[in-house]
């Protein structure tokens, strides 16, 4: 159950893999709408890179939501490639969030190379609402998916193109 807990992977993924069945979801859950989802996000306030204002509304529908921190060894690589794949992602309605957790924002905005999605500052209303997920945040890169604006995958530590147009390509054939 500690996997499910931290939000590492889903019921379904657990049922899938027969760890766990409809009967030891039963005891250990309570029922929900179906509309539900694992892990459902805090109202935030934010920004854009930029500047301008953005909150929790943007993260709605199904997302891929990239965490990074710009000063961590390869990171800068890695946004390069995901920026690459940025358009098939959104053309497969997974558009991509990239969610930056530098401390020096400033410093961060002038190294950072052109990317083709958007990026919105981890503040402390974010903290807030992603606490549950702090370990997996902090300086890596990370992804997670979302549905109906709740996470929906497990964290991947692995971003790479491949990975990421894999998993959306799954996700965007579930509808």
């Amino acid at each position: 159950m500690s996997a499910l807990e931290k939000g590492t992977i889903t019921v379904e993924d657990a049922k899938s893999k027969g760890w766990i069945d409809d009967a030891w979801i039963e005891k250990h859950f309570e029922p929900v709408e179906a509309k539900s989802k694992i892990y459902l996000l805090d109202p935030f306030d934010t920004t854009y890179l930029d500047g301008t204002p953005a909150s929790s509304q943007l993260i709605e529908g199904t997302m891929c939501l990239v965490f990074f921190n710009s000063t961590v060894d390869s990171s800068i690589d890695t946004l390069k490639e995901i920026s690459k794949i940025s358009e098939q992602m959104k053309q497969l309605g997974v558009p991509v969030l990239g969610i930056i957790t530098d401390h020096d924002v400033d410093t961060a905005r002038a190294s950072l190379p052109e990317l083709k999605f958007p990026v919105i500052v981890y503040n402390e209303e974010m903290e807030k609402s992603f606490d549950f997920y702090k370990d997996l945040i902090e300086d890596n890169v990370v992804s997670v998916f979302t549905k109906d604006g709740g996470i929906y995958s497990a964290w991947n530590s692995d971003c790479s193109a491949e990975g990421l147009l894999d998993a959306a390509e799954g996700i965007a054939n579930e509808k």
